[in-house]
């Protein structure tokens, strides 16, 4: 099994999966994050964001009420709406997603990690500037993919893919097992190594209990268990969502341009609109008027 539900992990993943596929995006479920069988509370507060003083002032209330540190209580707001999006639009892309990470010889469950990171959302911008469905940075997607002023391929379903596949090899490489791997997407491949190295294990669970870094928070020690669920939500999309049916996959055709072309030429000789090219070019920004080779 290339992706061991590992012991320890069985109450965050069973978590994820009802955050994933139950919980709806109005509501907010405050939890013990060091025992996640245990949930506390469901408040329904609509889909407009609370404050930190109103989660705080719930979590102390909640804390008091059930005898515990308010360290103990933690809020996650349902993502079931998103989730089902997400997967309804992965029907554009996936195919051939998981024949970018057949011929790589990757396992192909790795397509289900935008689940997690964007619910396959080309547009997903994160607060730290994180971009596309694989959620590059800027810095990392420039080592392996077109990232400048005119052209951003961290948009491109198929270029930010072949880049993922490429990042995620090369971790595994590194690393040498897929738990360490995947929390190394959220976490970074040097961050894992100086973990493992300093912890003297590649236990990805041990590295939970036992390491100890300002970074080393509930995100990366979450993210595996998190992959997980969306590995068993994508491979059972009608258990999970028996109405969701999947958009229809898209059929990409790629071009190579030999020599730099005008944007308003490119078009027209697709008999496309401006709009309509961008569309299918996500890479290309709003801003460009000439293509480059």
């Amino acid at each position: 099994d290339l992706f061991p539900l590992l012991s320890g992990l069985e109450s965050p993943v069973e978590f994820w999966k009802k955050i994933f596929t139950e919980y709806s995006i109005s509501q907010l479920v405050f939890f013990d994050p060091l025992d996640m069988s245990r949930i506390y509370d469901v408040l329904d507060v609509g889909e407009d964001s609370r404050t930190p003083e109103y989660i705080n002032g719930e979590r102390e209330r909640i804390a008091a009420t059930h005898g515990v540190d308010v360290e103990r209580v933690r809020a996650q707001r349902g993502i079931k709406e998103r989730t089902a999006a997400g997967l309804k639009r992965s029907g554009r892309y996936i195919a051939q997603m998981q024949q970018i990470f057949r011929d790589r010889g990757l396992p192909i469950e790795l397509t289900y990690l935008p689940i997690v990171e964007s619910s396959y959302d080309l547009n997903a911008r994160s607060s730290a500037g994180a971009l596309g469905m694989w959620q590059f940075m800027r810095t990392t997607g420039r080592q392996y993919m077109r990232v400048d002023r005119s052209i951003d391929e961290r948009r491109d379903p198929i270029e930010s893919t072949r880049a993922a596949a490429a990042f995620l090899q090369q971790s595994y490489e590194t690393l040498g097992n897929w738990p360490l791997t995947i929390t190394a997407y959220n976490y970074g491949p040097g961050g894992m190594a100086r973990a493992v190295k300093e912890m003297e294990s590649d236990n990805l669970v041990d590295l939970i209990r036992d390491y100890r870094h300002p970074y080393w928070g509930f995100p990366p020690k979450n993210f595996y268990a998190e992959f997980l669920a969306a590995v068993e939500i994508g491979k059972n999309v009608n258990q999970y969502f028996p109405e969701l049916t999947l958009d229809p996959p898209l059929s990409i055709r790629e071009i190579e341009l030999k020599v730099s072309s005008s944007l308003g030429a490119l078009a027209k000789n697709t008999g496309l609109t401006r709009d309509q090219f961008l569309a299918w070019n996500p890479a290309l920004t709003e801003q460009i008027r000439s293509v480059p080779a």
